[in-house]
């Protein structure tokens, strides 16, 4: 089982999700297309993403299933799962249930002594948890019409019963054992009359959008905060953040820098995943702009020996010994590189300027752009393993929300640069969606989250998230919908100071993820 107990969200996809697409699959889930365990398991791990404990197999989770059912032993996370799915199993189905239903029959099972017509009607309605329809402040016209329906069956039921009893009793007389089997028999066809209902019952459940607040996501959404020095690492942690993104200390200003060792070594105790900074310089403040939209540019394309000394500063953490693999911890980096300039717009009609994940932007007649350094972030990215990898908004550089010019192929330049990154080994990128805030550039920020749920990828929203427009971006992407794992990205800084984070900003925006 991977040598660690299986959490939370794991179970939960595991049961919901995984068992829904196999062979084990029940309930209204049997309409669903059988997929092979070895398929869900490659399904599953892309889902989970970091927050998966193991790599999974076909031959692992067919064992958690019968470690749970057959065996009884059940994981300690997995118990009001197994129960749900329990739930699902048609009683007679199951080889127990058919045991006992020909032991009634044969009147082997234990008599019991006759029961009134009013417990008869009760014991009826009662059957199967129908009862457990009540009103609520999310009940609709639907569950009306279902639970109306579920009285007529039951008072149809119950008078017909009424009339079987008073004409048996005026007969010559039976034997109990035999009223109690002719009982019994009864019960089982009632309950197969119920089970249109039951089934009706499950898909208005999963059909109801008035529902949909109160059924976990398959893929939890989780706030990632970036802090600039080890002590603002501890308040994020305390203050309920999923995961830290640590810079160094008094960076803000320039976008995050690489901490030092000593930061690390001060937040390394933390539960929360970490992810390092690095980022060996901020933008040039004589550079000109690659994007129109985006005044800090050329930040993100590197001399040789900035490279080399992001290499080294990768090692010196991975070597560390203070980063760990199954906290989820890991590094954030990025790196573009410039493409050939053309003279002026005129001679570059035409020609094939949109190459690889390019982005281009004219100026004084000069044509230049960037797209994604692949060849060094590869090395990065082996350096790094086993550590998670994010590319951080160098991304946005190639994502131009004013211009979106398709290649020559009919793909934007960021679909290029997406592939390029899940080439690379990434594990995660950090966008807003274009220069700017995210709530600016949601329709883009769509599209990317559309194409990234098709590779695995994580996608981390960031830009100008705050609790105040944290309900429109998870309206406007649709956020509940999606099956992939997400993140947001807010710093919570206090007004007041660049290293401080407002534990109220945290909070306000954790009661709209959860």
């Amino acid at each position: 089982m991977g040598g660690k107990t299986w959490s939370e969200k794991e179970e939960q996809h595991f049961w919901r999700v995984t068992i829904a697409y196999s062979a084990k699959r029940a309930g209204v889930d049997r309409a669903k297309p059988e997929k092979s365990w070895d398929l869900l398991a490659q399904e599953m791990q892309r889902a989970m993403g970091s927050e998966a404990r193991r790599d999974y197999t076909g031959t692992m989770l067919f064992e958690h299933y019968f470690q749970n059912i057959e065996s009884g032993r059940k994981s300690p996370n997995a118990a009001i799962y197994v129960r749900e799915y329990q739930l699902k199993l048609d009683s007679t189905s199951r080889p127990a249930g058919r045991s006992y239903g020909r032991a009634k029959r044969r009147g082997i099972a234990r008599t019991r002594p006759a029961r009134s017509t009013a417990d008869t009607r009760r014991r009826r309605a009662t059957r199967g948890g129908l009862r457990l329809l009540s009103a609520t402040p999310h009940a609709t016209e639907a569950e009306g019409q279902y639970q109306s329906a579920i009285e007529s069956e039951s008072a149809a039921s119950s008078t017909t019963h009424t009339d079987d009893s008073s004409s048996s009793g005026s007969g010559s007389g039976s034997s109990p054992s035999s009223s109690v089997i002719a009982d019994e028999e009864d019960e089982e066809e009632l309950m197969v009359k119920m089970l249109p209902f039951k089934v009706h019952h499950e898909r208005l459940l999963s059909q109801l959008p008035s529902l949909s607040s109160r059924i976990p996501r398959m893929a939890p959404i989780c706030l990632e905060i970036p802090v600039f020095g080890a002590g603002a690492a501890a308040d994020a942690a305390a203050a309920g953040a999923s995961r830290i993104e640590l810079n160094a200390a008094g960076s803000y200003p320039a976008g995050g820098l690489t901490p030092s060792l000593e930061d690390l070594q001060a937040a390394a105790n933390l539960d929360v995943p970490l992810r390092i900074m690095i980022r060996p310089r901020g933008p040039p403040s004589n550079a000109p702009s690659v994007s129109p939209a985006n005044t800090h540019s050329r930040d993100f394309i590197y001399s040789d020996e900035e490279f080399e000394a992001m290499q080294r500063d990768i090692e010196k953490f991975g070597e560390s010994g203070l980063l760990k693999v199954d906290r989820g911890d890991g590094f954030v980096f990025g790196m573009l590189r410039e493409c050939p300039g053309v003279a002026s717009q005129s001679s570059a009609t035409g020609s094939n300027r949109n190459s690889l994940s390019v982005h281009t932007t004219q100026s004084e007649g000069f044509t230049a752009g960037c797209e994604v350094d692949s060849e060094r972030c590869t090395r990065l990215v082996e350096a790094a393993r086993p550590f998670k990898t994010v590319f951080h908004r160098a991304f946005d550089e190639i994502v131009d929300y004013e211009r979106l010019s398709e290649n020559d192929k009919g793909r934007l330049p960021w679909q290029d640069a997406l592939d390029d990154l899940v080439r690379c080994g990434f594990d995660g990128i950090l966008t807003s969606g274009g220069p700017g805030s995210a709530v600016l550039n949601v329709d883009t920020l769509n599209l990317i989250l559309d194409e990234a749920g098709k590779t695995g990828i994580e996608i981390i929203v960031g830009g100008g998230i705050r609790s105040r427009n944290t309900p429109e971006l998870l309206q406007e992407l649709r956020l509940s919908e999606r099956k992939q794992p997400i993140f947001m990205h807010s710093s919570c800084l206090l007004a007041a100071a660049t290293d401080r984070v407002d534990s109220l900003e945290v909070e306000g925006i954790l009661k709209h993820l959860i």
